[in-house]
């Protein structure tokens, strides 16, 4: 995911992502996201990334692979909305049972639910743990991605808790061994 102090420019990771994942670009400003999604599609590509955007309302019209869609802005979208645009993957945020439920409703193909851990993006938020992330899952009836206070370490146990893959921000800095 991107993050515009922490993680602004995802296109140097891209060659460092497995094939089959994806970049979420999420901004402030819309037409900064719209940028920065065209900008990273032609490598993305390349290397069988997919490109979703963050979209608190349906565009007229999708530019990548996909849409993520914001916890809070789950109640603007519809089904009808996705079969209009026709992406290839839709995920949303979700920090909570309920929300998660919402996304599954709507569609999602995927939750990413956070925060699992403390992190730095949500300093404030009380992170779910690995048990209640866990029982979250077991009850989703979509597949859950993993994101907030991820780390190489705690990678094996999410996925032992039934986590369908792992998301992050600061998972990907070069201080944290990462490229």
């Amino acid at each position: 995911m991107t993050d515009e102090r922490r993680l602004p420019d995802p296109l140097p990771l891209i060659p460092f992502l497995p094939p089959g994942s994806a970049v979420v670009v999420r901004h402030r400003d819309a037409g900064e996201a719209t940028r920065i999604a065209t900008d990273i599609l032609p490598a993305a590509h390349r290397h069988g990334v997919a490109v979703l955007i963050s979209q608190a309302t349906p565009p007229a019209r999708l530019i990548c692979d996909g849409v993520h869609i914001p916890e809070s802005a789950l109640l603007n979208w519809k089904a009808c909305d996705l079969a209009r645009l026709g992406p290839g993957l839709v995920t949303a945020s979700a920090h909570s049972a309920g929300a998660v439920m919402k996304a599954g409703r709507l569609g999602a193909d995927a939750v990413l639910l956070s925060p699992v851990f403390a992190t730095e993006s949500h300093r404030h938020a009380r992170a779910l743990g690995l048990n209640r992330f866990a029982a979250i899952v077991r009850r989703a009836g979509v597949p859950v991605i993993a994101l907030g206070g991820v780390t190489e370490t705690r990678i094996r146990r999410l996925l032992h808790a039934g986590a369908a893959g792992i998301a992050g921000i600061g998972l990907f800095h070069p201080e944290k061994g990462m490229p």
